[in-house]
């Protein structure tokens, strides 16, 4: 599971209510990862930005929140790449057609992380 960043907004931008954004959208995965059991669901951490690097602290801060509500489930495993697609604090422009999608190249490494735990 690979959500981007396009749902985001102003609610994790706001340090008031960003603990309750967070809160909400790590029980809305929650809840889809339940409703697909058996299955075993990968989710993989956020992206950072380049083309709004000032999400990028957030966005670790609701990486971290996802690792931990998915290490509590029985069917679900997380990937951290994170860091795998980090450059000088946003997303290396190499993996990036435009700062936030990621091009061909970008594509593989992720392939290349998920080989590893599939």
């Amino acid at each position: 599971m690979l959500v981007g960043t396009n749902n985001l907004g102003d609610g994790i931008l706001d340090e008031d209510a960003r603990p309750q954004f967070i809160r909400d959208f790590v029980e809305e995965y929650r809840l889809t990862i339940e409703t697909l059991k058996p299955c075993k669901i990968f989710v993989i951490s956020i992206l950072p930005r380049n083309d709004y690097p000032r999400l990028n602290n957030p966005i670790k801060e609701l990486n971290v929140a996802l690792s931990q509500m998915v290490s509590g489930l029985d069917n679900g495993v997380f990937v951290d790449v994170y860091d795998d697609f980090l450059h000088e604090g946003t997303l290396n422009m190499n993996y990036s057609l435009d700062g936030l999608h990621l091009n061909s190249l970008g594509y593989n490494i992720l392939n290349v992380r998920l080989a590893k735990v599939l």
